[in-house]
């Protein structure tokens, strides 16, 4: 890819990846990201039960263009983004160079939700 990706709008902005670093951030993520369709879900989820609403997925990114020094410091930043409980990604099975992002469901949405009404 080359350019930076997002994994969340909201977030701390690394050189190649935004993401949420507060409670609210997380949230925002969360509300932006895509419900799951079937050809979505990877087998993770489905061989642990996890599909039940409770991840989004974000989005995409690639170091396939990447120099070597901007691949290290692009690997750095994913483990850095690996580091939490509210982001998780699976590597693509057809490229080995994509990384794909789920956001989980932060505890909140549904009490958040319910006092919306």
């Amino acid at each position: 890819m080359g350019q930076k990706g997002e994994v969340c709008s909201m977030g701390t902005n690394g050189e190649f990846f935004n993401f949420p670093t507060t409670y609210e951030e997380w949230q925002r993520c969360w509300e932006e990201a895509e419900v799951l369709s079937d050809d979505m879900i990877p087998d993770w989820m489905r061989d642990n039960n996890q599909v039940d609403d409770e991840w989004r997925y974000v989005g995409h990114s690639s170091w396939a263009h990447l120099s070597r020094e901007e691949q290290e410091r692009y690997f750095q930043e994913l483990e850095d983004l690996w580091d939490n409980d509210y982001i998780t990604m699976d590597g693509d099975v057809g490229d080995g160079c994509v990384t794909h992002f789920y956001v989980r469901k932060p505890d909140c949405v549904e009490v958040c939700d319910d006092s919306k009404e």
